[in-house]
């Protein structure tokens, strides 16, 4: 469901507004939706977001101060291209509740903390660089850390890096780089210092 408000010229187009966005069952696959097969990469039970927007022929700006999902929370400014491959470039800055973001692979991430960071290429070959800092994180439902700090977060959506991270367990810390591979079979390499 989404309400616009907006003005501005049709030739040129260029409308600038408000928007208001709320989406219930938003289901993002690996292939269009309605093909057999399609693998099922999130699969958000509902959201909403609210701010400004600009609307031109070839793109749609919008600038979220305020976004919540079902745990999490932040703002988002996002620019989507209307080529055949966009391209996307969205940043965001969240109090995200990683449980939010399933099936994702099957890898089953939970924990609760600030990640930002931009998404950002042609749909056909997006890449996500962040940052983020997350209490009691687990993987496959296994607990990692009491607080996880990660500097540099990377993804291409079909992997996740997480690279000099630092996990806390306990009075315990250890870090190093991980790498989740999303795709069947599941697997993750890492490299610890203890």
């Amino acid at each position: 469901d989404a309400e616009i408000r907006a003005r501005g010229t049709l030739d040129p187009l260029h409308l600038e507004g408000e928007f208001d966005l709320d989406v219930a069952d938003l289901l993002v696959t690996n292939a269009p939706v309605h093909l057999k097969g399609a693998t099922k990469m999130l699969d958000i039970p509902y959201a909403w977001a609210r701010g400004d927007l600009v609307l031109e022929k070839d793109h749609i700006r919008l600038v979220a101060p305020e976004i919540r999902g079902p745990g999490t929370r932040g703002e988002v400014d996002v620019d989507i291209g209307f080529k055949a491959f966009g391209p996307l470039d969205l940043k965001a800055s969240v109090q995200a509740d990683l449980s939010d973001f399933q099936p994702l692979g099957g890898v089953q991430l939970s924990g609760i903390g600030p990640i930002s960071g931009r998404m950002h290429g042609p749909f056909n070959g997006l890449t996500f660089e962040g940052t983020g800092d997350v209490e009691q994180f687990s993987v496959l439902g296994i607990p990692f850390a009491d607080r996880l700090e990660v500097p540099t977060l990377r993804s291409d959506l079909r992997s996740l890096e997480l690279l000099d991270a630092r996990a806390h367990v306990g009075t315990s810390t250890y870090g190093g780089d991980y790498r989740i591979d999303f795709r069947s079979p599941m697997s993750m390499d890492t490299d610890l210092v203890v």
